[in-house]
């Protein structure tokens, strides 16, 4: 199908669904997206589409019948009402939802994983009674923020991973810190090696703390009419990424404290780090922030970074480095493996990267983090379901570079075999007319595959070539492709060896002596040669063409006329490409 005709059934779809279809509706797979924008709400939705959509392998085009639609129509509305509570949801998240609801919160956001979870295993059973739950869970969060509104606490330990202990004012002990603990003025966080912390804020922003840093929150103020916020927090050791919400931003006032350093900050993103007793490392990636030591004062605009050293005012704002792009052509992909393996552009300027990988889009918990000084990197035992990953990189002054953009791994479980796909015709017999033969073909990338046993390479976008000896008329073949999940096909063929001495061998309907055939007003001549050939006889000024059957046999009936010799001819059928010919003299 040409461009103009995929426009053409683009239209039909946008303007001719109606809203109780009673009709086929059928679209080419290509087009999937766009189908599920119009039929389920968002183009991330594709697979409740396919899951009650006809696939016709043959056409690569997907149906929908009417019951389908109906099904999808029930959807929608249900997508529809989640979509307008988180209108209301997402308000009730900057007013403090995360602090004031934390049980109704986590209610929701499980609720929320699990909805997604149904639709992109295409359940739409269970995505429209998890639809029900949710936006009830909505609403009671709503109505628990507003009931909870009023409280004495400004953070909460919303995330952690590993070690993570909490000190209740400066002067009190260090214990392990629960889930939950809610964090005021003068209350410390400390996280040990390979660990990991996030307090959330009533404003809806966040500090992640990271591996091996100690943070003191020095102030903790809320106006509880305005909502307005005015925090203080310092790092003795380690770092923070700080994110702040639009609220924050726009009404709020916070200040990171490193070493000499203190920074005011009105971004989205900033990053803060202490790299030893009297250097800090400071990374804007959104909004300003305003750098402060020894007296002078530095602006930091959207991504630009500075250094501070203790006893000295801090450097001119530093461009950082650009955000690493993987060579995927989209956000998404799909394994079916326990690893993955990462390919990004050189950033100039770069002597490492760093890779992150989460559950969670927001990199706030369960963090693997690798480093790397070579643009590339096998992620190895990736969890089943969602996984998160982004990568930045670090110049020679150790600043932290922009993140790239987040890149989705969905996991699956294998169960599908891998297809083999030959481009040799011939769905039971492969014919050559030489002593080789030169199979090809296409597999799943990754997978291994043999031929009578031999293995054969498969390169990365799983094609295949190799070619056979033939030492006799018959030849077995066995295909074999086996995935990495160990799921295996197997395919069997024949190759046939086409030789002159069958083609040949014919019947005549009049004598023929020593290669001379005798002449007669009409004569019949026949043989058994190949399915895949046609047989072209020239006698005089006159041709005729028979084709092989499935068991090879012809037949030809002709008139001489006043031919002196008889020419006959093989040649493929599909291709006609000559195979052999012969003269044969007439009486």
């Amino acid at each position: 199908m040409n461009k103009h005709a995929i426009g053409m059934v683009m239209v039909w779809l946008a303007v001719a669904v109606p809203a109780q279809a009673q009709s086929v509706l059928r679209f080419p797979a290509s087009q999937v997206q766009e189908v599920s924008r119009q039929l389920a709400g968002s183009d991330r939705n594709w697979p409740v589409v396919a899951s009650v959509a006809t696939y016709l392998p043959e056409e690569n085009w997907y149906e929908l019948s009417p019951t389908a639609q109906g099904e999808l129509r029930r959807f929608l509305v249900s997508w529809n009402a989640v979509q307008a509570q988180r209108d209301d949801f997402n308000q009730q998240i900057k007013q403090g939802a995360r602090v004031f609801a934390a049980a109704e919160m986590q209610r929701t956001d499980t609720l929320s994983i699990w909805y997604q979870r149904q639709i992109q295993a295409g359940s739409i059973p269970n995505a429209l009674s998890t639809a029900e739950s949710l936006i009830q869970a909505m609403v009671a969060t709503s109505e628990a923020v507003k009931k909870n509104r009023r409280v004495d606490v400004e953070a909460r330990l919303a995330e952690k991973s590993g070690t993570v202990d909490r000190r209740e004012g400066l002067l009190g002990s260090w214990r392990a810190a629960d889930l939950g603990n809610l964090f005021k003025q003068a209350d410390g966080i400390r996280t040990a090696a390979k660990s990991l912390a996030k307090l959330n804020f009533v404003d809806g922003s966040d500090v992640i703390v990271n591996e091996n840093s100690v943070a003191v929150i020095r102030a903790s103020r809320i106006d509880r009419l305005t909502n307005e916020t005015d925090v203080e927090i310092t790092v003795s050791s380690g770092g923070l990424l700080a994110r702040l919400s639009t609220n924050a931003v726009e009404r709020s006032n916070y200040q990171v404290n490193v070493e000499s350093a203190t920074t005011t900050v009105k971004s989205r993103n900033f990053y803060a780090e202490r790299t030893d007793d009297r250097r800090v490392i400071l990374s804007n990636y959104n909004g300003e922030a305003t750098v402060t030591a020894e007296t002078r004062s530095v602006t930091l605009a959207e991504n630009q970074g500075t250094i501070v050293v203790r006893g000295r005012e801090p450097l001119p704002p530093i461009n950082l480095l650009p955000a690493p792009k993987l060579t995927w052509g989209a956000t998404d992909s799909v394994i079916y493996q326990e690893q993955i393996s990462l390919s990004w552009g050189v950033i100039n300027g770069a002597v490492n990267y760093e890779v992150d990988l989460s559950p969670t889009p927001f990199f706030d918990r369960s963090i693997s983090q690798f480093t790397t000084t070579n643009p590339r990197l096998t992620l190895a035992d990736v969890p089943e379901g969602i996984s998160y990953v982004r990568l930045r990189g670090y110049d020679r002054q150790a600043l932290r570079g922009v993140d790239s953009p987040t890149y989705r791994i969905l996991r699956n479980k294998d169960v599908i075999p891998p297809p083999i796909f030959l481009r040799n015709t011939g769905r039971v017999d492969i014919h050559t007319s030489t002593g080789t033969l030169a199979l090809s073909g296409s597999t799943e990338p990754g997978s291994t595959l043999s031929v009578n046993g031999a293995s054969v390479d498969v390169d990365r976008d799983g094609q295949f070539a190799t070619e056979l000896t033939l030492t006799q008329e018959r030849t077995p073949l066995r295909i074999v492709a086996t995935d990495r999940s160990g799921n295996k096909t197997e395919e069997t063929r024949t190759a046939v060896r086409m030789t002159e001495e069958r083609m040949f061998a014919l019947a005549w309907s009049v004598p023929v002596t020593n290669g001379v055939v005798g002449r007669d007003p009409n004569i019949t001549v026949s043989g058994t040669a190949y399915e895949p050939l046609e047989v072209i006889l020239t006698v005089g000024d006159r041709t005729y063409t028979a084709l092989c059957g499935t068991n090879g046999a012809w037949a030809i009936d002709f008139s001489p006329a006043g031919g002196e010799s008889i020419r006959i001819a093989f040649r493929t059928k599909r291709e006609k490409t000559p195979i052999a010919e012969r003269n044969y003299p007439l009486e």
